[in-house]
């Protein structure tokens, strides 16, 4: 996927690779509280039946997949069962974040107030520390 945003650049969601300090999601309250309310205990049942020797028949039985996967791949399909979080680009030229709503067609333009003060690479996060 590629739009132009409104200083003319365009922004890529080539792969998550290509995209980890221009690409994100939000994280609403509600979908927070649904985190630890619902699937921290779908997390919790999956690891115990995995420790009974029951994983396959588990996610078989929850409908999330009909291949075996390893725990991390399962973990994942488990995440990305979460209600669909909106999406948020940042503009590599402006600074512009484009954020996607929900129950709306299209993506939806923010400017920071002072970009001279707002640091680039704002979604990019904590980075994972190098030896």
């Amino acid at each position: 996927m590629k739009f132009r945003c409104l200083c003319d650049n365009v922004i890529y969601d080539i792969s998550d690779e290509d995209s980890f300090d221009t690409k994100g999601w939000l994280l609403p309250y509600y979908a927070y509280w649904a985190l630890n309310e619902i699937y921290l205990p779908l997390f919790t049942r999956y690891v115990e039946a995995v420790e009974q020797g029951r994983g396959t028949a588990w996610i078989k039985e929850q409908q999330l997949s009909t291949m075996e996967l390893s725990m991390e791949d399962m973990v994942r399909q488990i995440a990305w069962n979460v209600d669909p979080m909106p999406k948020i680009y940042e503009c590599s030229q402006c600074q512009r974040l484009w954020i996607s709503h929900p129950h709306a067609e299209g993506y939806f333009a923010f400017k920071p107030e002072f970009p001279e003060t707002t640091p680039r690479n704002f979604l990019r996060g904590p980075q994972a520390e190098t030896e």
